[in-house]
């Protein structure tokens, strides 16, 4: 962890600090991190502040954090993480927090097959919350895994082992969630009258909705079956059975239906 932090953290900090400056100088953000983590347990992570992470690894604090586990426990979506963990870690956060004037923290969790990734933005004491940011913020974690695409490579072939680092805890029992569970959205919808309610609650197969994301990510068929390595046949057929348990009339109304849905972090 300690060679990690050298390598990456500190020598690369003017780097990262570029990176992070539209959010910094426009958006008011105080802090920036952002972390990979795969189905092996491969970590990655780039942070804006040297100070914050030589602390972190000085006080072993990644023993006790609750982020640093298997994607499977994560869902994609926005979330205010400020309550997430043990008591010993809510301390040190605190405690830490007004040590180096970082508050508030929104973080943005993209899922794969293969990995999660997380983006946090933290705000100084007394300045303006992030809430009302969210499409800037989305806009800019794009940003920086396209500008910072080859820092991230090299980062990413020479990642932490969490399974050996934090051994069983990091497959810990899901313990946390997004503030609003996913059967009140649902009910919220029906209340509301969305148009789209009651065709897509009828439940999607596994393979059925993996097609259906990587579609809406602009993946042709072709290259889906490449990606999930299976037949475009049998590609056509997941996809044509979404169609039809949400009688779509055609693929672009299919599409049009799972960008609202994915609008809403329901997807």
């Amino acid at each position: 962890m300690r060679e990690f932090t050298e390598r990456y953290i500190f020598r690369e900090h003017d780097t990262i600090r570029r990176l992070c400056r539209p959010v910094r100088d426009r958006l008011d953000v105080a802090y920036v991190t952002y972390h990979r983590i795969t189905n092996d347990g491969h970590w990655s992570a780039l942070v804006d502040r040297p100070d914050w992470a030589e602390q972190y690894v000085e006080n072993a604090y990644y023993q006790i954090d609750p982020h640093l586990r298997h994607p499977d426990q994560y869902d994609p979506g926005v979330y205010l993480l400020n309550d997430v963990g043990s008591t010993d870690f809510q301390e040190m956060a605190q405690k830490e927090s007004e040590k180096f004037g970082i508050y508030k923290t929104l973080t943005l969790i993209e899922k794969s097959k293969d990995c999660v990734e997380m983006m946090g933005f933290s705000v100084a004491k007394n300045r303006p919350g992030l809430l009302n940011q969210v499409p800037y913020l989305k806009l800019f974690m794009n940003y920086f895994k396209q500008e910072g695409a080859e820092l991230l490579d090299r980062v990413q072939a020479d990642p932490v082992d969490l399974v050996e680092l934090k051994g069983a805890a990091f497959q810990p029992a899901k313990d946390w969630q997004s503030t609003i569970v996913k059967p009140s959205l649902w009910s919220f919808l029906r209340e509301i009258k969305w148009p789209h309610i009651d065709r897509v609650q009828t439940p999607l197969s596994k393979r059925e909705r993996q097609c259906l994301v990587l579609l809406f990510d602009g993946f042709s068929g072709p290259q889906i079956a490449e990606k999930l390595e299976l037949s475009h046949r049998t590609i056509e057929h997941y996809l044509e059975n979404v169609k039809n348990k949400w009688t779509c009339e055609s693929r672009q109304e299919l599409i049009s239906i799972a960008r609202d849905l994915q609008r809403l972090g329901l997807l």
